[in-house]
């Protein structure tokens, strides 16, 4: 009697267990998509950011030219 109470709290808390170490593994992925994410956007707001200033540099470089003449 007491072994089958015993086994069956161990089946209980395996069970729990499991399914918490499932959530786990899908907060783990969904931080991972998260952070790749990221990444990209702050790489494509970085190429935003340097084609801006590019364009300004040379907008200045051409009224400085013109100014000149």
């Amino acid at each position: 009697m007491v072994n089958a109470a015993m086994a069956e709290i161990h089946d209980y808390y395996r069970q729990q267990f499991q399914m918490q170490g499932g959530c786990l593994a899908d907060a783990v992925e969904a931080s991972k998509a998260k952070t790749k994410a990221k990444m990209k956007v702050i790489l494509e707001v970085n190429k935003a950011r340097e084609d801006t200033i590019e364009e300004g540099l040379k907008e200045a470089i051409d009224a400085a030219g013109s100014s000149k003449k």
